[in-house]
């Protein structure tokens, strides 16, 4: 006869079951839902907007007062309702907050006119990972376009120091654009329209000073907006100074600067490393046909080492 144990069951307790099933809380990853405020007046007050928009005056948004609020935010998206003309009486106020876009509703559609700002800059990005995009940043006669202070910044189909059509110079009084101190910003690029026109300046196009790992293509330094006609920045087109590791130009279809016309040196690279320059128009038009020449000359190099002017790869000595 066969002889089997028997495996009794643990005898049930409600209470134990329904501990185990009790829902249990944990803790998500915080995120943070970053503000949208769209400029609908082109007036240069601030309007408290902190409530909303609908409990403001007739709801209306000035630039300054969006710049005010993305701040206090922490982050956010400035918009524009429709083309305009923005003529700030002071300073505006530096972006602070990161991950701030302010974007133009189409090239050319919105101007900031400094002509009546005073001894003040443009626009400035410390908070790093910020965006301006289809802007016209002209006349602050008294101070540079833009400028950036921090990190991983995108400026991408903006005129600066030219009217709304990149047509005529409307300088600003210092340089168009100064990035100093950081890393990874990005100026320009490949894709239909990301071109910025940074020309009729009274300093340098763009002027970087100890930055890295920085990109700078398909621009307009020192020509109008289809790189035909000189316009040019007084203190020369690009200078880098103290840097590593930036690539100006490239290889790739839309990569390639035109540095043309400009009142100095189109290129100065004065103790920079391992940067790499390849594929730009230096001192003629957009097509490589004909000569609008830098006056001081097209690349002057001094000081720092490792650094690549050209190449052997297809596209390296003149853009594509």
């Amino acid at each position: 006869m066969l002889s089997h144990r028997t495996r009794r069951r643990p005898a049930y307790n409600r209470h134990t079951q329904r501990k185990r099933m009790r829902p249990v809380l944990v803790e998500l990853e915080t995120r943070w839902l970053l503000s949208g405020y769209v400029v609908n007046d082109s007036g240069d007050l601030f309007l408290d907007i902190q409530k909303g928009p609908a409990e403001t005056e007739n709801g209306t948004i000035t630039l300054r007062s969006a710049i005010e609020q993305v701040n206090i935010d922490g982050g956010g998206s400035i918009g524009f309702a429709s083309a305009m003309t923005i003529t700030p009486l002071s300073a505006l106020d530096p972006i602070t907050a990161p991950y701030v876009t302010i974007v133009g509703p189409g090239p050319g559609t919105v101007v900031i006119d400094g002509s009546s700002a005073g001894d003040s800059a443009g626009f400035a990005l410390e908070g790093g990972h910020d965006t301006l995009q289809d802007l016209v940043v002209d006349g602050f006669y008294g101070g540079i376009g833009v400028g950036i202070g921090s990190n991983d910044n995108l400026l991408i189909g903006n005129y600066i120091g030219t009217n709304a059509a990149g047509s005529a110079a409307l300088p600003n009084g210092g340089s168009g654009i100064v990035a100093a101190y950081g890393s990874g910003n990005t100026i320009g690029g490949t894709t239909s329209g990301a071109a910025n026109v940074i020309s009729g300046n009274g300093g340098a196009g763009l002027s970087l000073a100890d930055e890295s790992q920085d990109l700078v293509e398909g621009n307009f330094i020192g020509t109008n907006a289809t790189g035909s006609l000189a316009l040019s920045n007084g203190g020369g087109g690009i200078y880098a100074s103290g840097g590593s590791g930036n690539t100006i130009g490239g290889t790739t279809s839309g990569a390639a600067n035109v540095i043309s016309g400009n009142g100095g040196v189109g290129l100065d690279l004065s103790d920079e490393s391992q940067d790499l320059v390849e594929g730009n128009f230096i001192g003629t038009n957009a097509t490589g046909s004909a000569a609008l020449p830098n006056t001081s000359g097209g690349i002057s190099a001094g000081g720092g080492s490792g650094n690549t002017i050209g190449g052997t790869t297809s596209g390296a000595a003149k853009g594509p």
